[in-house]
């Protein structure tokens, strides 16, 4: 008994399980599973300020969505015209294992970004469609591969 008290407690700090009052030991999930939060801004040229900061959720109706563990809006042009601003990008949490020539959300520094992985000799490097903005080629950390991105004529 005491080790589900413990477990329902843990579950309960980190925000995935809520007590309902209608029933004693209720519980209920404290968010929709078929629904993948958006967590903030990435930069697409001069880097955003890495921090979650929920601006939404977006439904998971559509095969891609279902595989995203999160979604990003994108802020600026370093991948236009691929990837252009207020795009959001689905985005699977993947620190390794990535390819030559994927999309991803990469840290460098304190700033997030999305840019192409690239291979150059024994090194990675990130790259932007846009030649105005020169590789990366060190101090940054892969956090997620980019699956899609969605765009919304409407909100341009």
């Amino acid at each position: 008994f005491e080790v589900q008290q413990a477990h329902r407690k843990s579950l309960q700090e980190r925000g995935l399980v809520k007590k309902t009052g209608q029933r004693h030991r209720g519980l209920e999930l404290a968010f929709d599973p078929s629904r993948s939060p958006i967590l903030g801004r990435v930069g697409a040229g001069a880097g955003i300020l890495a921090q979650e900061d929920v601006l939404g959720y977006i439904s998971r109706d559509w095969e891609l969505l279902r595989k995203a563990d999160f979604f990003l809006e994108v802020k600026g042009d370093s991948m236009t015209p691929e990837i252009m601003e207020k795009d959001l990008v689905a985005v699977q949490r993947q620190e390794s294992g990535c390819r030559d020539g994927e999309l991803v959300v990469a840290l460098v520094g304190d700033e997030t970004g999305v840019m192409r992985l690239r291979r150059l000799g024994s090194r990675w490097a990130l790259e932007s469609v846009n030649r105005r903005y020169p590789p990366i080629a060190d101090g940054f950390q892969v956090v997620g591969k980019v699956l899609g991105c969605i765009r919304d004529y409407g909100r341009r």
